[in-house]
């Protein structure tokens, strides 16, 4: 069974670490190895990780030593597997990883996940690389993204999720709210997010918004689009007691200096 250990409570050792005093290896000294590796699954190999669950088959070959980088080629695919969106559960329809000679750890990932209801059914597509997914919404009869999410959230049917985001605007943000700060929640303990919000434009665009500081004067914050495939990176630097530099690049890219003034 492949279950990573949860880390998420781990400390990270600081970017600038010197451990002073420590002996550098003789490179002579070191026992170089390759080895290619060729594995494959048989019938009772499942896997429990990132909200994946099911069972795995097929083959890989692992090549290690070749270089500082340990890749692999193949594919592998979930059997009767279940992945988690938004805290629901959904079928798996179609899972692979797909290895294509890069590392081990960032393979391609193709998943498919459905979960029906009454009269529509409703789900994700997940595209990208397992460090870098890309996640979006599906439904038969076809629905706006953000009746999709609602409707994965709360269930019921295609007539109370149409209700939910249009006849009723504040459940509809109130239901993607839910969703954000699920969302929220798993990535901050994965990787030490601060801050978690959700923000509205002029154009009444919802974004779930997480951010952290990297320095006592560098801010980093990241959108992402509760209901659209838009993100946006915004970065601010404090100069002093009252400048700042705030850059933004998304689907508009911009600077700004900014001198602000307590009252």
């Amino acid at each position: 069974k492949i279950q990573p250990k949860d880390i998420a409570g781990a400390v990270r050792a600081s970017p600038d670490e010197v451990i002073v005093g420590s002996e550098e290896e003789d490179p002579t000294k070191r026992l170089e190895t390759m080895s290619t590796i060729t594995l494959g699954l048989g019938e009772r190999v499942n896997i429990d990780t990132s909200g994946l669950t099911g069972r795995l088959t097929g083959s890989i070959t692992i090549r290690s030593g070749y270089d500082a980088i340990t890749r692999a080629t193949g594919e592998l695919s979930v059997a009767e597997g279940k992945y988690i969106a938004y805290a629901r559960k959904l079928d798996i329809q179609r899972g692979r990883l797909i290895f294509t000679g890069g590392p081990i750890d960032d393979p391609g990932i193709d998943l498919r996940a459905i979960k029906e209801f009454p009269d529509v059914k409703a789900g994700v597509n997940v595209r990208g690389t397992l460090l870098q997914p890309h996640m979006t919404f599906f439904s038969d009869p076809p629905l706006p993204q953000s009746q999709v999410v609602s409707l994965i959230l709360a269930g019921g049917s295609l007539e109370s999720a149409q209700n939910r985001t249009t006849g009723n605007s504040g459940a509809g943000t109130a239901a993607l709210a839910q969703g954000g700060a699920i969302l929220a929640q798993q990535l901050g303990s994965r990787v030490g997010i601060e801050d978690v919000s959700l923000e509205s434009d002029i154009t009444n665009e919802t974004s779930l918004v997480l951010g952290r500081y990297l320095s006592p004067r560098l801010y980093v914050s990241y959108g992402i689009s509760l209901t659209q495939q838009l993100n946006t990176l915004k970065l601010r630097y404090t100069l002093g007691d009252h400048w700042t530099v705030r850059t933004e690049v998304g689907q508009a890219r911009g600077a700004d200096l900014v001198y602000s003034i307590e009252k």
